[in-house]
């Protein structure tokens, strides 16, 4: 027994990877879903692709230190019917692309060209927190290649409420970067209300996941800050959100503690056609947490653009 736990203690980080690689294999294919790549500018971009390859096209986009896997459990529950991509921005997941700066506007352009290489148009297109602040830009820029848009506690605007996250990060303490043991726990239980369940040695390979890439994720948060400072105020926002004539869904957590359920409004009176949710008991990852209600909403949407429009 001492010569097995010797070994479980001495291969625990690798048993934990291939525990976690395992069971997202698993969770992919409950989902339809294949993982892909695609060479954009010289740069593998990684991407799940799922659903009916004849469909109206669902372009997914995850916010910071996330990833295509976020979408699992929402592509999961939506019909076959529809033909699904939930890409790896540059500098997360499996994407080997790092930007030498990931101010928004570069974001945007990046997405831009994977959304040409993968030869999109007519899509619906779905983005959390900072993935909703690039999806809104970048439907405004290509308002004739977006069919609906889905904004979920979307980054962007910032209002006289501060947020958690803004009060800790001012103390020096920024909870959405995971460095050290145990802060993965902590980075859950920050961005989600309700964090699902997971086994501990799955949450140790996300943890050791996120510690490899913090040099990065720092990088990006500082350039994401930046783009705050000559960006994040409604009254630029308002530029792109009112140029929106696509069915919207504004999407939000009440007990979202990034960014509070008060900035949900000012979204709502920039755009022309939208339907503003509030989910209670929800955090920042409505897909995640509330799967099933997130997933009537956005077929809400969806359903009133008839299938032809995509042909």
């Amino acid at each position: 027994m001492t010569v097995v736990a010797a070994f479980c203690i001495l291969f625990r980080d690798s048993l934990a990877v291939l525990i976690y690689h395992n069971a997202l294999t698993y969770t992919r294919d409950g989902a339809g879903v294949v993982l892909k790549s695609v060479m954009v500018k010289g740069n593998r971009v990684s991407y799940l692709e799922g659903g009916d390859p004849e469909g109206q096209k669902v372009v997914f986009v995850h916010g910071f230190a996330a990833n295509k896997d976020v979408w699992l459990e929402l592509i999961r529950l939506l019909p076959d019917r529809y033909h699904y991509f939930a890409i790896d921005l540059p500098g997360h997941g499996n994407t080997d692309w790092y930007l030498d700066n990931y101010l928004i506007e570069n974001q945007v352009a990046a997405f831009e060209h994977i959304v040409n290489e993968l030869k999109l148009d007519n899509f619906h297109l779905v983005g959390n927190s900072m993935g909703g602040w690039i999806s809104f830009i970048y439907s405004a820029q290509h308002s004739a290649k977006v069919l609906t848009l889905g904004l979920f506690n979307s980054a962007g605007i910032i209002t006289d409420m501060p947020s958690e996250l803004e009060s800790l990060l001012k103390q020096g303490n920024n909870p959405l970067i995971v460095e050290t043991s145990g802060d993965m726990t902590a980075f859950l239980a920050f961005v989600m209300s309700k964090p699902p369940e997971i086994p501990s040695i799955i949450v140790h390979a996300m943890e050791l996941e996120q510690i490899a890439h913090a040099e990065r994720n720092r990088k990006i948060f500082k350039d994401l800050k930046s783009s705050t400072e000559a960006f994040y105020q409604e009254e630029r926002a308002a530029e792109y959100l009112n140029q929106l004539k696509m069915p919207t869904l504004v999407l939000w957590g009440k007990e979202d503690r990034v960014l509070p359920e008060a900035t949900a409004p000012h979204f709502h009176r920039h755009l022309e056609d939208v339907s503003m949710i509030i989910l209670p008991k929800v955090g920042h990852a409505p897909m995640i947490e509330a799967a099933h209600e997130t997933a009537e909403e956005l077929l809400a949407i969806w359903q009133r653009i008839p299938e032809k429009e995509d042909e």
